[in-house]
């Protein structure tokens, strides 16, 4: 999938380029080009004019934006993209799109959770803005036995995005965490459900600790994040993106 916006950001991520040339690539009017634009800065973008270069993408919106999301995508096997501001889980939104016969697959993020979830109903630290909390509506065609491996492999993706965006080394704490030097740093939750017509469908719900600078107790001891890990901020926007590719690498083949 993708929309005007995500594609206007996209040809801005490879340089700076005239109002006109942006219209006649995205196919719509200059009018709707400096609509776009003005969009964007609304948004927090820093999209100056040059009078000879054009626009250029200098700076973007710390915040989860659907756009700028989609933008970051290498394939377009998601079908919708939400990110919301808060929400007590995005499984629990998820739950309701399938429960209300969305096909999917679709994803959510919230930038805040206020009962977000674990394993055995465990509650999910998930502050504002600090980590990558997201949930993903799929309707599997494979046979219900296979399901439980969805969370294996979404495992091995937020493996995979730490070791390609960052230096470190994360394993799988099997089945379904993600640690690097003793420290947790993301968790997957798998729930099922049914709609009378659509059939059964799952919601894989990821949890990633990306900027958190320290954790409250009891977690202190346990959980980390990739910033105090690295030592360094990370962009959430570019693990999103790197993450959903990553997904649809290995869970396209199973995804209706």
């Amino acid at each position: 999938m993708s929309t005007p916006t995500a594609r206007l950001l996209r040809h801005l991520r490879e340089g700076a380029t005239p109002p006109s040339e942006l219209a006649t690539a995205l196919g719509i009017a200059l009018a709707e080009v400096h609509a776009h634009i003005n969009t964007l800065r609304e948004s927090g973008f820093d999209v100056p004019l040059h009078p000879l270069l054009g626009y250029s993408l200098q700076a973007v919106p710390e915040h989860l934006l659907a756009d700028d999301i989609l933008s970051r995508l290498k394939n377009s096997w998601i079908t919708r993209i939400i990110a919301l501001e808060s929400t007590a889980s995005t499984n629990t939104t998820a739950m309701e799109w399938g429960h209300n016969g969305e096909p999917g697959p679709i994803a959510v993020f919230a930038e805040h959770q206020t009962a977000g979830r674990g394993r055995f109903g465990r509650s999910w630290e998930s502050g504002a803005g600090e980590g990558l909390w997201m949930s993903l509506l799929l309707r599997p065609a494979v046979p219900l036995l296979h399901w439980p491996r969805i969370t294996t492999l979404a495992a091995l993706a937020v493996a995979q995005a730490v070791e390609t965006l960052t230096s470190l080394r994360p394993q799988i704490k099997w089945p379904n965490d993600v640690v690097c030097e003793g420290r947790k740093l993301a968790g997957m939750l798998a729930e099922t459900g049914t709609h009378p017509v659509q059939g059964q469908f799952v919601v894989l719900g990821i949890g990633v600790n990306v900027n958190q600078t320290a954790f409250p107790e009891p977690l202190a001891e346990s959980a980390g994040s990739l910033r105090m890990l690295t030592g360094r901020l990370e962009d959430r926007s570019a693990f999103a993106a790197n993450l959903l590719d990553r997904l649809g690498d290995l869970l396209g083949g199973i995804d209706s």
